[in-house]
């Protein structure tokens, strides 16, 4: 319980995996990278991929501050033009 409490709090940041599944189109990993980026969120890794049915997958591994930065982050990122879904994994 006292984990949960610590994670709500802006403190240290921590890793998050996030998957970004879109309509796959030019652009899409720009767009990803300049929201992050815009967010001033540190990236440690991104990749993009196919996904067949003209879905694409990006999946970044990203430090946020804390379960309610992350939540915030996630839905910056479901604004971006043909996101589908956004999760963390």
């Amino acid at each position: 319980m006292g984990k949960l409490l610590l994670e709500d709090e802006v403190g240290e940041a921590f890793r998050s995996t996030l998957q970004i599944t879109a309509t796959d189109r030019t652009g899409l990993l720009a767009d990803v990278t300049i929201k992050l980026s815009d967010m001033h969120i540190f990236i440690h890794s991104l990749n993009s991929r196919e996904a067949g049915n003209g879905t694409a997958v990006v999946t970044a591994t990203i430090d946020v501050m804390g379960r309610n930065h992350l939540r915030g982050v996630i839905s910056k990122l479901s604004d971006i033009n043909g996101t589908i879904e956004v999760k963390r994994l």
